[in-house]
């Protein structure tokens, strides 16, 4: 029989919450106690509400007596559809994330699975596997022999044994510690770890003791912001203003500006009004007003090129006969993204942050907040929200760290500037990362292509652009908490789907 893994109140307490740092393949994960915790309080693995599986830092800030998590890993499947979300551990030592609805008579469904990761392997040899979240962050599964299955997340943070095995292991005669200068001028070494359970970390705020163990929310300053709208026109007339409702003038920071980078081809105007770039600026301007800072409608055929490769795009067996389109589209991307920049140039102003969206997306719900990333960054590591449309389908994309990740989407994103920049300047690489993919090119390597499996499409843009992202050391997290789809001429949207999700 499984078991829910059990969560501890002490008595007397009200606040602190104890939880077992290890998951065993006879125990669930669900709503009802969602948690475990690393040992020293330190770390903390949870499935959130939305169905998302994530492990956090937990991390207390003196200055204003609060603490929350900083995001290390995350499973991306957050999808909030109605149902049951659950975490288990197989009998052969495989991690699943999975969901049932009554729209599939509560059958449960695998949406996210430990396999997907590179190394990682199943024991058939019995006992009771268990996943262990360690003091250092590592997130592993073990056989009940204690051999290793799956190494999910590297240590985040090393103990002075685990630091000083690593120098040596890069230089056997180095000394750890630092070089200081005696009165009699030779040189001593003083030894920079005193602590034997001491934390070397490079993050400057104070982790939480155990007695905090509630993540607390609290609001910050989130700067300026760039309100980036590029693709076709299309139906932006029926979609501007909420564009203005939900996104700008939710904006809770300093300023919201608008940039609009689009073509005059395909817009729905009003009746016996022609499309062409006045016309479709016109529309921009009395829709934007004072939030536009700078705007473009160009001509698609002036803008459309060909993917540069000897002996063109066909020689791609893999997706040469999408190469044109996709290298039109994220050159499209990349002139919106100068106009930010030239803007700044021009001003002297600074944005914080920026977010991305299409001229057609239709925000037809709700809209979270968009949150601050620099007290939400990564270890080492950049982080970018790739938007999903609401109550659309999963997908899963091959990366070349050899992990599988859920699919996002290239409709919309949001990031820090200096991640969001380098989300614009994929047209810049796109054709090197392509040619080195398939061995051309002076790099001589070759990846494997199956960046998609989306009804075979092995060049689907969504997982181009995770792919890019993560080979630029910047972690993406499909975020689907928003209620929004793109709007079809026609009028149709996927939320309109039988089930209302999954569609």
């Amino acid at each position: 029989m499984v078991r829910f893994v059990r969560c501890v109140t002490p008595k007397n307490s009200i606040t602190t919450v104890s939880f077992k740092s290890v998951l065993t393949s006879v125990e669930t994960l669900n709503q009802t106690c969602s948690s475990i915790q690393s040992p020293n309080g330190r770390f903390q693995l949870n499935l959130e509400a939305s169905g998302n599986l994530r492990l956090s830092e937990i991390i207390y800030l003196p200055s204003v007596g609060k603490t929350f998590g900083r995001p290390i890993w995350w499973t991306n499947t957050g999808d909030s559809w109605p149902g049951r979300h659950t975490v288990d551990l197989t009998n052969e030592g495989e991690l699943r994330v999975r969901v049932s609805t009554a729209a599939w008579k509560w059958v449960e469904k695998n949406i996210w699975w430990s396999g997907m990761i590179r190394g990682c392997r199943k024991d058939a040899s019995g006992g009771v596997k268990q996943l262990v979240l360690e003091d250092n962050g590592s997130l592993k599964i073990f056989t009940s022999e204690k051999q290793l299955l799956c190494q999910i997340v590297e240590p985040v943070v090393w103990t002075e044994q685990e630091f000083t095995e690593a120098r040596f292991r890069s230089n056997s005669s180095s000394t750890i510690g630092a070089v200081t200068s005696s009165a009699n001028g030779s040189m001593q070494h003083s030894s920079t770890i005193t602590e034997t359970s001491r934390m070397i970390s490079a993050s400057s705020v104070v982790s939480v003791p155990k007695k905090h163990s509630k993540v607390e929310e609290f609001d910050v300053p989130r700067g300026r912001l760039a309100v980036v709208i590029v693709g076709l026109y299309r139906t932006n007339l029926r979609t501007c203003n909420k564009h203005i409702r939900k996104v700008i003038q939710k904006w809770r920071g300093t300023e919201a500006d608008v940039f609009i980078y689009t073509y005059w081809q395909d817009a729905e105007l009003p009746q016996n009004i022609i499309p062409s770039a006045e016309s479709v600026g016109y529309q921009l301007k009395e829709c934007y007003g004072n939030f536009l800072k700078s705007y473009k409608v160009n001509d698609l055929t002036q803008v459309a090129e060909t993917f540069p490769i000897a002996g063109g795009p066909s020689t791609v067996r893999q997706c040469g006969g999408k190469l044109n389109q996709l290298q039109s589209q994220l050159k499209t991307l990349y002139l919106a993204g100068q106009l930010v920049r030239d803007y700044q140039l021009a001003t002297g102003v600074r944005y914080d942050h920026i977010i991305r969206f299409r001229p057609d997306t239709e925000i037809w719900g709700n809209v979270p907040d968009l949150p601050r990333m620099d007290l939400t960054g990564l270890h080492g590591f950049g982080r970018i929200y790739l938007i999903h449309p609401g109550r659309e389908h999963y997908f899963f994309c091959g990366h070349h760290d050899g992990r599988w990740r859920t699919g996002p989407s290239d409709q919309a994103a949001y990031g820090r500037a200096s991640d969001m920049f380098t989300y614009f300047d994929m047209y810049l690489h796109f054709s090197d990362m392509i040619k080195s993919a398939i061995g051309v090119g002076s790099l001589n390597v070759k990846a494997k292509m199956d960046w998609s499996e989306m009804a075979g499409d092995l060049c689907a843009i969504e997982c181009l652009v995770g792919y890019w992202m993560i080979l630029r050391g910047i972690e993406f997290e499909v975020w689907w908490e928003w209620q929004q789809n793109i709007v079809r001429r026609g009028g149709g949207l996927a939320k309109d789907c039988p089930q209302g999700f999954d569609c």
